[in-house]
């Protein structure tokens, strides 16, 4: 696809979220998974499917807030090895997938900012990346208090 028009980011973007959402509603489907995963999965699948109602509404309106400073990234994906995509899934792994995930739009979104000259194109593109950035943060921040953290 070639991006010519600030419709054609925005549904760049819009595809992203709904991929993004569509895994993770594979996830909560995974035959196998306790109860508490299957809702971890739903609730990511939420949060996805409530960013691309935000990049319609930006569509529809052209109207969006200038990008923030990103969160901390705590970079415990770059540490943590990747999950095979199986039948079985822990919360430890859902966590560690959620993260992979978000850290990997976050690159898509960053790359993307950084390969424009348009500035209202790149302010998107940047607000995007810290939104992905923030959803991973909070995830990080769950594996810490859980798995890393002394009790």
């Amino acid at each position: 696809m070639e991006i010519k028009t600030f419709s054609d980011v925005i549904d760049i973007a819009i595809k992203r979220e709904e991929s993004t959402a569509e895994l993770y509603i594979q996830l909560s489907q995974k035959k196998g998974i306790s109860e508490e995963m299957r809702k971890t999965f739903e609730l990511f699948a939420k949060q996805e499917l409530g960013h691309k109602a935000y990049l319609l509404r930006i569509k529809n309106t052209g109207v969006y807030t200038l990008a923030e400073e990103p969160p901390i990234d705590l970079k415990l994906d770059e540490y943590l090895k990747p999950i095979e995509m199986g039948e079985h899934y822990t919360y430890q792994d859902a966590l560690i997938i959620a993260m992979k995930i978000e850290k990997a739009s976050y690159n898509l979104y960053n790359l993307l900012a950084h390969n424009t000259s348009d500035s209202k194109v790149k302010e998107l593109f940047k607000r995007l990346s810290y939104e992905e950035l923030h959803h991973k943060h909070i995830f990080e921040q769950e594996y810490d208090r859980l798995f890393l953290s002394e009790n």
